[in-house]
């Protein structure tokens, strides 16, 4: 009966799936259990964990592009054929005010100046808090008593003349974005269109050097809005952009 036992032990280690090992053999002979091979517990598979790995995409260099400085633009002068404008409907007829004494006041007058005068008209527009005009100049002589904003000159004719013509500056803020005024709602249609003209021909003028020269626009203006003050943007094409600029520059050719 051992014999027999032995032989079937023998025999069924030999055709099973699972070999048990050389430890449980050798103590199988000091088991009391009846089953000489006893069933081994199951193995658990292990679960195989793929890394899962993340290549961040480079960032690409940005091209280096000149600092956009400010650039004064005149705005077109006003046209002989229109004589009857109202100062509402022209933007650019402003009424200038230059504090000047002596040749220097005789010099503004004779530049176009509405008003002139020196420490007596200081004195009269603070005692009477009212201002009667749109921008204002004054001399380096009375730089002490008016403010500091751009309009302590030496050049009396050049300063009254920017004045008249409307001269306005404009820069680029943080978000590449300009900001100008171009007009009023009581403009007509070709003043807006001639000051957009004038505009764009001036920011064109101030294109970086490092941009593509393969068009006038591409990478530079990227859109065009145009809005009232704290209304609704309405977008305007480059090709309306481009005709206003042509426009403006065969009504005002280059000497």
């Amino acid at each position: 009966m051992a014999v027999t036992k032995l032989l079937l032990s023998q025999s069924r280690r030999h055709f099973t799936a699972r070999v048990p090992s050389q430890f449980l053999q050798s103590q199988r002979w000091f088991s009391s259990d009846s089953d000489p091979n006893p069933a081994l517990p199951p193995r658990v598979s292990p679960v195989l964990v793929q890394p899962v790995s993340y290549a961040p995409k480079p960032k690409q260099p940005e091209p280096q592009q000149e600092q956009f400085t400010r650039r004064p633009r005149e705005f077109p002068a006003r046209p002989e054929a229109r004589s009857n404008w109202t100062r509402e409907e022209a933007r650019y007829v402003l009424k200038v005010a230059f504090f000047a004494e002596g040749a220097e006041a005789e010099e503004a007058r004779a530049a176009g100046a509405d008003i002139v005068g020196g420490v007596e008209l200081i004195e009269e527009i603070l005692s009477a808090g009212k201002v009667d005009f749109d921008k204002c100049y004054a001399t380096r002589q009375l730089y002490p008593r008016v403010a500091k904003q751009g309009t302590v000159v030496s050049d009396v004719t050049r300063a009254v003349k920017a004045a008249k013509q409307n001269q306005i500056k404009f820069r680029m803020d943080k978000s590449s974005i300009v900001h100008v005024g171009l007009g009023k709602a009581s403009f007509s249609e070709e003043s807006l269109r001639e000051n957009i003209g004038a505009f764009m021909n001036a920011l064109l003028q101030s294109k970086p050097a490092g941009l593509k020269k393969t068009s006038k626009y591409a990478g530079y203006v990227n859109s065009f809005h145009i809005c009232s003050t704290m209304g609704e943007g309405f977008p305007i094409s480059i090709q309306s952009l481009s005709k206003a600029v042509d426009h403006y520059n065969k009504a005002h050719p280059k000497s």
